[in-house]
């Protein structure tokens, strides 16, 4: 059987495979967009009502991820370009799992974030 071949963002989203890019900075994140939006637009089959977003539904998936990858902010609404670079990482890792896929490929994840707020991280 021949392998099938994906040249697309939305063929390889359809095919269950998710990216968390190398530059996050400029493939992983909308930088100008609150962390929300970030984590949602991804994921927008799922909080789709017609031609409506569930701003409910977005909050409620924000919240879930914001919790389970303990991505620090104040708030949801706050823009991704206000994060460190570490919680950025976070919200492109919480976009690719929203978006429900059934394999999710690395490309370089620790580029560009301090090893040391890594460790401070993982003993909290």
């Amino acid at each position: 059987m021949a392998g099938r071949h994906i040249f697309k963002v939305r063929e390889a989203m359809k095919a269950g495979i998710g990216l968390v890019p190398e530059n996050r900075k400029e493939e992983g994140v909308f930088l100008d967009k609150p962390i929300r939006w970030n984590i949602a637009i991804a994921a927008l089959e799922q909080l789709r009502r017609g031609l409506i977003i569930d701003r409910k539904g977005e909050a409620g998936m924000g919240r879930t991820y914001q919790e389970r990858l303990r991505i620090k902010t104040p708030s949801l609404d706050q823009l991704v370009k206000n994060l460190t670079g570490g919680h950025q990482q976070k919200v492109v890792i919480a976009k690719t799992l929203a978006a429900k896929a059934d394999i999710i490929i690395f490309d370089e994840p620790t580029r560009g974030i301090d090893g040391r707020a890594i460790k401070r991280s993982s003993s909290d």
